[in-house]
């Protein structure tokens, strides 16, 4: 997955790009060529557990766990995509969306008629130079009186690492000092397994998560080196014979 695009050569027609499989890089905001993890790359080395373990063995080889990884991973962006676009006011058709895609939208539609949320910003892209990360947070709305960073899920069951990777985005929105205080945080997890078709959790401490995304801080500084940068290929610009 191509991610950032440093800088193109146009006298030897080429481009350098940050890439990666499974690791997501952000640009500091003031450090020229300074590039961290995002929070879900460092939120990676917690683990999910032994149901989701089992999970992957239960599949036929590595190469079909990948595979269901994947296919996890685009339903997940359709759905995500699929809620901003009824926040723009678009209507969906069944038609576009296989019927697991269509349940969680449903189970979107359902949570925002029952809570009414204001919506403040969506994808809304952060980093910080303090904390050395930076994410990509899914809302942050105004739900009542309260002010809340939101996440939408489309897994299995709510992970505990969910409310670590929410926890860590309170501390990046709460530096940009361009917000209102942040009262709570939440996890919409989206499941055609739910009479209403979603998960709603809602957690006003979250103490303790940020120490768990901390430590996870310093276990993916162990494997990865401190000042692990990303991996930058060059690529030519055109092809021909």
């Amino acid at each position: 997955v191509i991610l950032i695009i440093i800088k193109m050569k146009s006298k030897t027609q080429t481009i350098e790009v940050i890439t990666s499989d499974s690791e997501h890089w952000y640009p500091s905001p003031k450090k020229k060529n300074v590039f961290y993890p995002s929070v879900t790359t460092i939120n990676a080395v917690y683990p999910k557990g032994v149901g989701f373990n089992k999970y992957l063995t239960e599949q036929t080889s590595w190469e079909s766990a990948q595979e269901t990884l994947e296919e996890a991973g685009k339903r997940g962006t359709l759905v995500h995509l699929g809620t901003e676009r009824l926040e723009r006011g678009d209507v969906l058709h069944q038609e576009e969306y296989q019927i697991n895609e269509w349940q969680r939208l449903m189970g979107f539609v359902n949570w925002f008629k029952i809570h009414q949320p204001i919506l403040l910003k969506s994808e809304y892209k952060v980093v910080s130079d303090k904390y050395k990360t930076g994410g990509t947070i899914d809302r942050i709305y105004k739900i009542g009186d309260e002010h809340i960073i939101l996440d939408i899920k489309t897994g299995k069951r709510m992970y505990k690492n969910y409310w670590l990777q929410v926890a860590a985005y309170e501390k990046l929105v709460t530096e940009t000092k361009q917000f209102p205080k942040i009262d709570c945080l939440a996890v919409l997890r989206l499941t055609p397994l739910r009479k209403e078709y979603f998960e709603y959790v809602v957690s006003s401490d979250w103490t303790e998560d940020w120490k768990a995304f901390e430590a996870c801080r310093v276990i993916w500084n162990l494997e990865n080196g401190k000042d692990a940068k990303p991996k930058i290929l060059t690529l030519p610009t055109e092809l021909k014979l």
